[in-house]
Order: C-alpha cells, then sequence, then structure tokens
C-alpha cells in the first residue's frame, strides 16, 4: 500500500509518501534519500519499496521530496533546507509514526546530504546504505550535471534550472554551500559499523575511485557492483544493491 501525505513541521512542508503492507503492524522504517533532481515516486524507489514490503514484514519505506524535488513548493534548493528535511522526516518516524527504529537508504546527492547530516547531527539510523553516493558533489554538480554554459550562468548569479529528466533551479549561493561542506575531509571512521556503500564501477556521474578511497579511509564496508552504472540501469545490478542493502540491514 501506498500513503502520500505532508510533514507539517517546524514551517516546513515536507511531500511524503509511505510504502508498507497494510496487513502487518509496522515496526520499522527505510528513510529513502532520493539523489539530485529525484523524487519520492521515481523508479529506484518504487522497485526498492516493493522488495522491500514483500521481505521485510513490518518494515516500511518512507520516501520523501527534497527542497525544489518533485513536488516540493520552494522554488529553490539550499543545503540547510535538505540537511532540515532530513532531520525532521526521521524525527517523523520516531515520534509520529512511534516505530522501534530507522534505516536509510541514500543516493547519490542524496547519500552527500545524509552524511553531511551524520556529521553535523550524529547518526538516527540503526544502519545507513548508500548507493553511489555524490561525496564530491560539488564537483559532480558542476563538472557533470551541468553544461558549461549552466555553470557559467550560475557563476555569474543566474538561477538555473539544471539536471537530466527532471530539473532542479541552482544558484551561486547553493554551489558555495557545496564547495564550503566538503565531507571527504571528515572522519567518518566512528559510524563505520552502522555504514554501507555500494558503487557501479561503470558509474558514469559520481567517480567510482573517489567513493572507494573514501571507504577505505573511514573503513567502511563497500561493494564493488561491475558494470552498473550510476543509475544501475541494468536490473541484475540493481536486485543484487537491493538484495545486499537489505541482508546489511538485517531486519
Amino acid at each position: 500500500m501506498e500513503k502520500y501525505f505532508q510533514i507539517c513541521k517546524a514551517g516546513q512542508v515536507i511531500e511524503s509518501k509511505l510504502t508498507f503492507d497494510e496487513s502487518v503492524s509496522v515496526s520499522k522504517i527505510i528513510i529513502f534519500v532520493n539523489g539530485f533532481a529525484g523524487h519520492k515516486d521515481g523508479n529506484s524507489t518504487r522497485t526498492f519499496s516493493c522488495l522491500v514490503t514483500k521481505q521485510c514484514p513490518g518494515v516500511a519505506v518512507l520516501a520523501f521530496d527534497l527542497p525544489g524535488h518533485g513536488d516540493d513548493q520552494k522554488q529553490l534548493v539550499h543545503l540547510e533546507d535538505c540537511l532540515t528535511y532530513i532531520g525532521l522526516v526521521a524525527d517523523y518516524c520516531i515520534t509520529e509514526l512511534t516505530v522501534d527504529s530507522i534505516y536509510a537508504y541514500a543516493t547519490s546527492f542524496g547519500g552527500y546530504l545524509t552524511l553531511d547530516y551524520i556529521s553535523k547531527h550524529g547518526n538516527p539510523f540503526v544502519k545507513v546504505a548508500f548507493r553511489c553516493p555524490a561525496i564530491p558533489m560539488a564537483s559532480v554538480l558542476t563538472d557533470t550535471i551541468m553544461s558549461p554554459e549552466e555553470r557559467d550562468a550560475v557563476n555569474k548569479g543566474d538561477t538555473v534550472p539544471v539536471g537530466f529528466d527532471r530539473k532542479v533551479n541552482v544558484n551561486f549561493s547553493f554551489l558555495q554551500d557545496l564547495r564550503k561542506e566538503d565531507i571527504s575531509l571528515l572522519d567518518y571512521s566512528p559510524y563505520a559499523d552502522k555504514l554501507f556503500i555500494v558503487h557501479g564501477t561503470k558509474d558514469e556521474i559520481v567517480p567510482f575511485d573517489g567513493s572507494q578511497r573514501f571507504s577505505t579511509k573511514n573503513n567502511i564496508r563497500f561493494l564493488a557492483v561491475e558494470n552498473a552504472d550510476h543509475r544501475f540501469t541494468v536490473p541484475s545490478c540493481m536486485e543484487l544493491a537491493n538484495s545486499t542493502i537489505l541482508n546489511f540491514f538485517a531486519l
């Protein structure tokens, strides 16, 4: 079952979706944090949510739209707003949905945000899995996602819609915040036993080698998925990633 609703807290309105088996009481929730220009109804979110409801009784998946993404009403994406959303969603699961524990599955930009959130607020999750986390998010945005023309326009002070299939409005302030928040320099080893990174060897958006170095530096468990691109468009690659992540969660 899919339930659409809004989390209205601290002056924010977060467009959300909960996927669950209505025949079983929900005791655990996996929060799905999407990538840049992603949304709560994306294919990877649906695929994972369906797998969870079939294989993990009593576990639900909560996906939400980041600021300026999907159905969110904000016109711009701001880093601090993104972190606020993650915190409010996590708090909502515990205080309003009253589950025993929360986990997180974060992809690409969502991986960067979740790691940034942990560095500033600690880790509220039992375990966190990352698929192709955009650890060097500033360079991923400027060098891979944005065209040279878009980058020049943003650097000149314009607000520019950026993305592939979907677009998100980006300005210079957001880009500067990403450059300041270089999470690759931080120490995540105290959280290592709670973290797991899956990355495709053929990722064309986020460098595979950088993710592997980050995991080694911080003693984080790492799985290289051969021939997987950034979106894990090969079904067998996505199946491997999702099943391994569920094994890591040990729900």
